[in-house]
């Protein structure tokens, strides 16, 4: 099963947070800032854009200029973005960038459709958001799909009645479907070129009209 676009999207969201830093607003020191900003914003809030930027609002996260989103929604590769919002903070001298929104990419007689809700941070701590998300999920990544994607781990999974449904594997037929349907997550974590991620998307493919 092929999962198309997520390393674009990956790489995008990682260089538009290139550009954040002198954005940034101080404030004081959290434990674990990655892993806790991605729970507190991408998850608690669903992921939804208004409620993502609605809570980093609150919890004093700095807006980024109309002008800097804008070109950011120009930077994802062949993903032609339709809303995004970022915001950035700083966490005992760790910067720490929120990208949320929606994108759209052509792929040969199919469209992927995409909502996704990251957290990018300037430091070496892949492996240590890896055990964090190792811990938080119970489950293990999936086998790494790919060289393309040797950088991050990913987990797929749909949200079943009793929490989250996990899948071994993206060779599974019922993530085929979920995908489909609009019901399947996907969680890359990782690091690139002294940056850390964890990044939520749900991709949505359908036939082109």
């Amino acid at each position: 099963m092929r999962l198309p676009g997520s390393q674009a999207l990956a790489a995008g969201l990682a260089a538009m947070a290139v550009g954040l830093a002198a954005f940034a607003s101080p404030a004081l020191a959290a434990e674990s800032p990655t892993t806790t900003a991605y729970s507190n914003l991408c998850v608690a809030t669903g992921g939804e854009l208004k409620a993502v930027l609605a809570a980093a609002d609150a919890a004093g996260w700095a807006p980024i200029p109309e002008d800097l989103v804008a070109s950011g929604m120009t930077s994802m590769g062949e993903m032609k973005v339709q809303e995004l919002g970022a915001r950035v903070m700083i966490f005992d001298r760790r910067l720490v960038a929120l990208i949320v929104g929606t994108g759209e990419m052509d792929q040969d007689d199919t469209v992927m459709e995409m909502t996704f809700c990251g957290v990018v941070s300037y430091t070496k701590e892949g492996k240590a958001l890896v055990a964090d998300m190792t811990r938080l999920t119970g489950t293990r990544p999936i086998p790494n799909p790919g060289e393309d994607m040797a950088a991050y781990a990913m987990w797929l999974y749909v949200d079943g009645p009793k929490g989250p449904e996990y899948f071994a594997s993206m060779e599974n037929l019922k993530a085929m479907r979920a995908m489909l349907n609009g019901q399947l997550r996907m969680l890359m974590v990782g690091e690139d070129e002294g940056m850390s991620m964890i990044l939520r998307m749900r991709p949505i493919i359908a036939e082109k009209n």
